[in-house]
């Protein structure tokens, strides 16, 4: 971290969180996503598939939330490209982001 002490929106928690906790909660939030979005549908029920298509569409819009750029700012450069891994691996691509480089 380049600046620990420095605290971000959290759209998880809904109020300020560390970088460190953002970080985690990035982490945390595109593996649960590629987990749902993963699933075959087929073997769930009408209910269980309105729920995990919703729930992946809560944590894409929690991730589209995040200040990307804003995080990227208070971490070193390893930081800023775990961050870019972290993306760019598990297929989750902001909308307003072009192609992977450690500058989100």
């Amino acid at each position: 971290m380049a600046d620990p002490d420095a605290e971000l929106f959290s759209p998880w928690k809904q109020e300020l969180r560390d970088v460190q906790g953002n970080l985690h909660a990035l982490y945390v939030f595109v593996c649960i996503r590629a987990f749902l979005t993963g699933l075959d549908l087929a073997l769930f029920d009408s209910p269980g598939q309105r729920y995990l298509v919703r729930r992946a569409d809560e944590i894409t819009a929690e991730l589209a939330a995040l200040e990307l750029e804003a995080l990227n700012a208070r971490l070193t450069p390893a930081g800023q490209a775990l961050v870019d891994n972290i993306l760019w691996k598990r297929e989750f691509r902001p909308a307003s982001s072009g192609p992977a480089t450690n500058g989100l």
